[in-house]
């Protein structure tokens, strides 16, 4: 079971000896998140991520990405906590100097194991970034289809405005879950940043009825060996 410690150390030990064979950039994303469903029910959750890029040649590379979320803290006494773990390789190429495509595989232990495969991209345009994916997500008790889509754009060198639309559709009828996001990121040094979110969250499991709610983040990411690679994918699993 990945653990944030272990994910820290991990990482720390991998970006020394690739630093001079393509090590592009590394960085570990420590968030706690609040879901509130609109009718009473919270559940508080902790979510460790580290994502290291290394390219291969001056256009193709990967990405590998592992995780932790553990829930942590719930308005329901007797819910049973889970964790959910990760790892993902993004093979990306780089069809410009400021956008990267890539195909995603990924494999977490949500609902005893699902797997995605998807499509992603990363833009830059001067100062605001676009990712996007569009994924599968390959399981035996939710099979589900994916969309992803993340701004930032820098307002000052410190501060950036962040938006994010977040949507899962699960087949056979059995409804979506969708957030849509708003935040802010604030840059304390070019290797660590912190950042906080509000989410806007329709969670529907088939029925005409849908619950509205809430999901509200907050965060740090900690770049290793330099500053954090703009170009690099956030993909993160849990919803």
């Amino acid at each position: 079971m990945f653990k944030p410690y272990h994910l820290a150390t991990a990482f720390s030990l991998l970006a020394a000896p690739l630093a001079a064979q393509g090590f592009e950039g590394a960085y570990l994303d420590f968030q706690y998140q609040i879901y509130n469903d609109g009718e009473g029910f919270t559940i508080d959750q902790a979510e460790a991520i580290a994502h290291a890029s290394y390219g291969i040649s001056p256009n193709f590379g990967v990405q590998i990405t592992l995780g932790h979320a553990q829930d942590v803290a719930s308005s329901d006494p007797g819910l049973e906590f889970r964790s959910t773990n990760l790892i993902a390789l993004h093979t990306y190429y780089d069809i410009a100097p400021t956008t990267r495509v890539a195909a995603l595989v990924a494999y977490d232990t949500y609902n005893d194991g699902d797997y995605l495969y998807a499509l992603e991209a990363v833009h830059i345009a001067g100062d605001l970034r676009i990712e996007g994916r569009v994924g599968r997500f390959d399981s035996a008790f939710e099979p589900a289809t994916l969309v992803d889509l993340m701004l930032s754009y820098s307002a000052t060198p410190a501060l950036d405005l962040r938006a994010a639309l977040h949507n899962v559709n699960y087949d056979d009828g059995l409804g979506f879950y969708t957030v849509a996001s708003l935040g802010l990121s604030y840059n304390v040094t070019q290797k660590i940043a912190l950042y906080a979110d509000y989410g806007f969250m329709t969670n529907n499991f088939g029925d005409p009825d849908s619950y509205n709610g809430s999901l509200i983040s907050a965060g740090v990411t900690i770049a290793l060996g330099g500053p954090r690679n703009p170009m690099m994918f956030s993909y993160s699993p849990y919803y």
